[in-house]
């Protein structure tokens, strides 16, 4: 996240949905708003209402950075997979996100980037640093494991001032980002390590946040320039599963942490090392671009999926009701509107009805596998459940929370083989994600693969945030734990339905 504290960047994303769905301020296309468009290409999906040639350069530029930013994180894998966006060119709806900050983007939780193009080129606003530090959230996440959050903006803050150059063949990371150095070259002195640790959820202002992701960048660079061997024995740790705190204090003493607190200090004084910048050289690929004009209930739809996911410290309920409302009006658009269709068979409590609904549904969307999971968690058990099952397993390509559902059912089942294969592929696409780790590692433990089972139960334990860890929905998770310490079992623990 760029540039603003966690408790202000949940009303701004408030005031940025509340922006879009009002009249005021946005009409959907069919009600004589602006044009909306999906364009796609090979690694992303935005949704925006840029006129096509500039969002083909930000595409054509999300592409290079991608590239760039996976040789310079030297990422095991290419991560699989699309990511989303949204790219919104009006200014009056980020004038509601700003909240008298600097901030101009953010990341999902789902994920999803969105972010204002502003219609001019200002050296105070530069858009692709917004790029590359969220696309860096994003990919970071292929790597490491529950990074504590110093060194999740730390490394994007580091790599967001990376450039490529115009043939796309050479990269240059490491320059440094001077509204950081200024500020602590003139400004307060850095943040302790200690403090970064304890990175709370609220600042009590901008300057605060500010001497936050400045003195995270500052350690970041530092561990690198000074304990590489270290600084990168951490890393291996964490990608590794381990707890962050744990992984720390096996490769930086007591003693190491007060030196370095030292350098902390001392570095924002000295003059800049430009020996420090690293070139990279690509493989440029051509990027091939597929576009299309989204419907008034698309439209809709996005804004729904803003309110289920963009941070906010609205209630569950509050979030549900302005949905829901989104969700309404695709419905108005487009009666067999996917999105609209499955919330109201999720929200209906008759099983019947719920699998009348779901037929329907698969009519009119045979070729979605979202369709076919709502059909299959409708039914009874039986052959045409299985069916439906199998369905959804071959359509559902990289929907990952669509794999990880139907490898917990046959999880259920006991189907050890079936529920491996697809546990596999959702986790290649969102290895961050504490519940498909959880189905992975139950679907190891049916596989008698006792050893990879704790120790992806284990990494998905530590992928839980602090409330997650406490909630009560995911006890179950730490019972499997506790089975798993205590050798394989012929059916992991699967709370009884309420």
């Amino acid at each position: 996240m760029l540039g603003l504290n966690r408790d202000s960047l949940g009303r701004a994303a408030l005031a940025l949905a509340l922006g879009l769905a009002g009249c005021v301020h946005v009409r959907c296309p069919e009600n004589g708003g602006a044009p909306w468009r999906e364009v796609t290409s090979q690694h992303f999906a935005i949704k925006t209402d840029l006129k096509p040639p500039q969002a083909h350069e930000i595409l054509r530029g999300l592409e290079r950075y991608r590239m760039a930013l996976v040789q310079a994180l030297r990422l095991p894998v290419d991560p699989p997979g699309r990511l989303s966006g949204v790219f919104v060119s009006d200014d009056r709806i980020f004038r509601a996100l700003h909240m008298g900050s600097d901030v101009h983007g953010f990341m999902t939780r789902d994920p999803m980037i969105v972010a204002w193009i502003p219609p001019f080129r200002d050296w105070m606003y530069r858009p692709d640093f917004i790029h590359i530090h969220e696309l860096t959230h994003y990919l970071a996440q292929f790597w490491l494991r529950n990074p504590p959050r110093w060194l999740h903006e730390g490394l994007a803050t580091h790599l967001e001032t990376l450039r490529v150059s115009d043939a796309g063949d050479l990269a240059i990371i490491g320059q440094q980002p001077e509204y950081h150095t200024s500020f602590l070259r003139w400004g307060p002195k850095p943040l302790s390590i200690e403090a970064l640790w304890s990175w709370p959820e609220d600042d009590p202002d901008q300057e605060t946040t500010h001497l936050r992701y400045a003195s995270s960048w500052l350690l970041v660079r530092l561990l690198q320039k000074e304990e590489p061997s270290s600084f990168q024995a951490f890393l291996g740790r964490l990608a590794a599963g381990e707890e962050p705190r744990t992984a720390w204090k096996a490769e930086f003493s007591d003693a190491k942490v007060v030196q370095l607190n030292l350098r902390m200090k001392q570095l924002p004084r000295e003059p800049a090392d430009d020996g420090a910048h690293q070139q990279l050289h690509l493989q440029p690929a051509e990027c091939l671009l597929t576009e299309r004009t989204m419907s008034g209930a698309q439209f809709h739809d996005m804004l729904a999926e803003l309110w289920r996911t963009a941070p906010s410290d609205l209630t569950t309920p509050e979030r549900v009701a302005r949905r829901r409302v989104e969700l309404a009006k695709a419905l108005r658009h487009d009666s067999n509107d996917l999105e609209a269709r499955l919330a109201r068979i999720a929200a209906t409590n008759d099983r019947k009805a719920r699998e009348s609904d779901a037929k329907e549904l698969v009519g009119a969307h045979p070729e979605d596998a979202r369709a076919w999971l709502a059909l299959a968690g409708a039914m009874e058990a039986g052959e045409e459940r299985d069916a439906a099952f199998e369905r959804t397993a071959r359509l559902g390509g990289e929907n990952p929370r669509v794999l990880n559902s139907v490898a917990w059912s046959y999880v259920e089942q006991g189907r050890a083989a079936k529920a491996l294969a697809l546990a596999e592929r959702a986790a290649a696409l969102q290895p961050w994600s504490s519940a498909i780790i959880d189905t992975l590692a139950a679907a190891l433990a049916l596989s008698g693969r006792c050893n990879e089972a704790l120790a992806q139960q284990t990494a998905a334990v530590n992928l839980l945030s602090e409330a997650a860890a406490k909630a009560e929905h995911n006890a179950a998770m730490f019972k499997r734990l506790e089975q798993y310490r205590a050798g394989c079992v012929e059916k992991p623990f699967i709370p009884p339905p309420e």
